[in-house]
């Protein structure tokens, strides 16, 4: 068994192929030779523009995962019902709205990704209750159902960026689930009201059993999202109570929590005497780093002894309560080694923790973390070091009461020039319902110097849904963490942010494999290439690039190139040591020819070269007998070569609007052929050769009397698999498309395609 990253090879041994690997290689269609590999446990095809799936691939029938993210399905067949095997799906980035109900029979399956697609609806009737993790984000769900407690080993569960309002009732019953991602949501929850003492006594208690009814355990959980006074009023042995819960988003929300919300008790250095009450990761380290400073670590609590509660502390936590022990948290340890190890200090000056702990929970953007940190200002004063912070939840921030907070501490705490200049900023350029005017008034504050950039423009990214151009309103030496922010899965995309330089920073971004910089004024690149050696796939399409340095060679790992619609004339002949580059994209430039280098490209399957119009076609092209996709339209082709060396794996010839009065017949003897787009020639014959064509399925041909239909029609009537004729032209001539139609009815004719 063995695993393959092109088709080519995985048909060398197809029953032995256990993986394939065919990301980003152009397929428009699934490939049918996939079916062929019986043993086959991993599938990847992602980042292609399939848009059907056959019912064949409930053929793969040992497939464990399949990956067809980054695609355009609208549809999954039920036959995938039939993958028993099947233990990780990925479809997202698709275009699917449902799910076949059939997908509940893969019973093996523990991982499903469905984000970046169209759901209005929840797929109930497809999840198998074996399910461990399920990504269903960024689609447009309104409302989860109850059944969803009956997902009874859900761990993790990611709905966030949906237009979810509420929550069901039913998911706090999925005791496995630990993970639960809601943001970018709409939530209107039902808070708890603020109970009389007695009552709140017993909430906690039960908080901590866990027990009680469904209802109950509904509103320990809206309390967990985030009471902010309710919490203010509780006493803190009924907080430490939450660390003792059953369920195990309470313990987390407590553990994130308590230490801010409490004072550390934990002085800099001993001697004092500490206990440990819970689990506590780390516990040794802290251990020792304590023992260091002077401090004496017990088994028992004394009476003066200061108790560090972790993970589900116990009896001991509410002895050391009753008696009246100093308590710590488990954050609070992190604090204390911290400053111990100087990690608080900043351009010599030390940061209060304080600041730090209330910054963070305002930028994590939740509205009940927020609620908190302004109670707590509320208390004990506003930090003049979060001015920014509070003007970004002000303009940003989806949730209008927690706007309205924001904005009066920002009143309390700015003074009268920053507002009177932040209020001018907003009237000139923004309103809530303009997102568009988001980086015009990022820019015009900025210009204000008590405003801290990074801070603003986070905002501004993460609740406002602003581009990656935000980020190019930084200074350049604040950029790099924002790019690296933007990374998702290797990749970057600056496409379309009027770029007239590269940033440096890019070539600091750690794990850059794809990098999109498409549809912007770059008229050079940087001489030097190397810090950009890690690229797999670069997109410079639709900028002003005069040359491509000839340190392009040092580009080994690349697998893509696409400099389509610049202003190149000529490529160096470095490319030749581009060793992985499969696909190559030249369309629409002045090019003058291309080096013979070109040749020596070993991988190179994929060559685009449509617009070139070129005074003398580069004889090189016939010579790249690795091609499995060539695009050659609108090319000034006058002729082609009677015989060439033959293209024995190429599926893809596209050679529109040519002045190509004759076809020679090599066209027809290529045996991979697929697709093939004749379309707008002045060619009224078919090659003969074409005749009985054994992988034709889609074909161009222009629309008019200009062809010989008599000699074309039964040429197409005499492949096997040709699916797809589609017609190009400039009018309908009503007796061909009768004629078309009568003799190809097994064919679906396509006008004007």
């Amino acid at each position: 068994m063995y695993c393959a990253r092109n088709l080519e090879d995985a048909m060398a041994a197809p029953e032995e192929t256990a993986e394939l690997y065919l990301v980003g290689q152009g397929y428009g269609a699934f490939p049918m030779e996939v079916l062929q590999m019986p043993q086959l446990r991993l599938l990847d095809l992602s980042q292609n523009q399939i848009a059907t799936l056959p019912a064949e691939l409930g053929l793969l029938t040992q497939l464990e995962v399949l990956i067809l993210r980054a695609n355009a399905i609208r549809q999954i067949p039920p036959e995938i019902g039939q993958l028993q095997r099947l233990q990780r799906l990925d479809v997202e980035k698709n275009q699917l709205n449902a799910l076949p109900a059939e997908l509940r029979y893969c019973e093996g399956l523990r991982e499903l990704r469905l984000s970046y697609n169209s759901f209005e609806t929840w797929p109930t009737e497809a999840l198998t209750t074996q399910l461990n993790s399920l990504t269903i984000s960024r689609n447009q769900l309104h409302a989860l159902p109850d059944s969803l407690r009956h997902l009874h080993h859900l761990s993790y569960l990611d709905v966030s960026f949906n237009a979810l309002h509420t929550l069901p009732s039913g998911l706090i019953l999925i005791e496995s689930l630990e993970h639960l991602m809601l943001e970018g949501n709409p939530l209107r929850l039902a808070l708890p009201s603020t109970d009389p003492e007695h009552d709140l006594e017993r909430l906690f208690q039960e908080l901590k059993r866990g027990k009680g009814s469904a209802n109950e355990r509904q509103r320990w959980f809206r309390l967990v999202q985030g009471d902010a006074t309710l919490l203010a009023d509780a006493a803190p042995h009924q907080l430490a109570a939450m660390l003792d819960s059953v369920l195990p988003q309470v313990r987390a929300a407590a553990k994130e929590l308590l230490p801010i919300w409490f004072p550390s008790p934990l002085p800099t250095a001993g001697p004092a005497e500490i206990v440990f009450a819970g689990n506590i990761t780390g516990k040794s380290k802290y251990q020792k780093s304590l023992q260091a400073a002077g401090f004496q670590v017990l088994n028992r609590p004394t009476a003066n002894a200061i108790l560090v509660l972790g993970d589900r502390p116990g009896a001991m936590a509410q002895q050391a309560f009753a008696q009246g022990n100093p308590i710590a948290y488990e954050g609070h340890l992190v604090g204390w080694l911290k400053a111990a190890q100087g990690e608080f200090l900043s351009s010599g000056a030390q940061v209060n923790p304080m600041t730090e702990s209330l910054r963070r929970l305002i930028r994590s953007y939740r509205k009940e973390n927020i609620e908190i940190a302004l109670v707590m200002m509320s208390k004990a004063g506003i930090p003049p070091a979060l001015l920014t912070e509070l003007l970004a939840i002000q303009l940003f921030h989806s949730d209008p009461e927690i706007k309205a907070k924001a904005a009066a501490a920002f009143a309390q705490l700015a003074d009268k020039q920053v507002r009177a200049f932040v209020e001018r900023q907003i009237a000139q350029y923004f309103k809530a319902e303009l997102l568009e005017k988001v980086p015009a008034l990022v820019e015009a504050l900025l210009r204000n110097k008590a405003l801290d950039a990074p801070t603003l423009v986070d905002a501004a990214i993460d609740l406002a849904q602003g581009s990656l151009g935000l980020v190019l309103l930084l200074p350049e030496k604040d950029r790099l963490p924002h790019f690296q922010k933007f990374l998702k899965e290797g990749q970057l995309n600056l496409s379309n942010l009027h770029l007239a330089t590269l940033p440096e920073a890019l070539a600091q971004v750690r794990d850059l494999r794809y990098l999109m910089l498409s549809r912007n004024q770059l008229t050079e690149l940087p001489s030097d290439l190397a810090p950009f050696a890690a690229l797999e796939m670069l997109d410079l399409a639709e900028n002003q690039l005069i040359q491509v340095p000839e340190s392009v060679g040092i580009l080994r790992r690349l697998t893509g190139l696409d400099v389509s619609q610049n202003r190149l004339r000529n490529l160096p002949d470095s490319i030749a040591e581009m060793t992985s580059l499969e696909a190559l994209r030249l369309d629409r430039n002045p090019l003058v020819g291309l080096p013979d280098a070109l040749a020596d490209l070993p991988q190179l399957e994929m060559l685009g070269l449509y617009g070139c119009k070129f005074a003398h076609f580069p004889a090189v092209v016939w010579r790249l007998r690795g091609l499995r996709s060539l695009d050659v339209g609108e090319c000034n082709l006058r002729e082609l070569p009677d015989t060439i060396g033959g293209f024995p794996h190429l599926e893809s010839l596209a050679m529109r609007d040519n002045p190509l009065g004759h076809l020679p017949e090599w066209i027809g003897e290529m045996p991979a052929l697929r697709f093939l787009d004749l379309s707008l020639l002045p060619a009224r014959m078919l090659p003969t050769s074409l005749h009985g064509h054994a992988r034709v399925e889609r074909i161009y041909l222009i629309r008019d009397e200009s062809m010989d239909w008599e000699q074309v029609l039964p040429i197409l009537a005499s492949m096997p698999r040709l699916r797809y004729v589609y017609l190009r032209g400039r009018k309908i001539v009503r007796n061909i498309q009768l004629l078309i139609e009568d003799k190809l009815p097994r064919v679906r004719v396509i006008w004007n395609g």
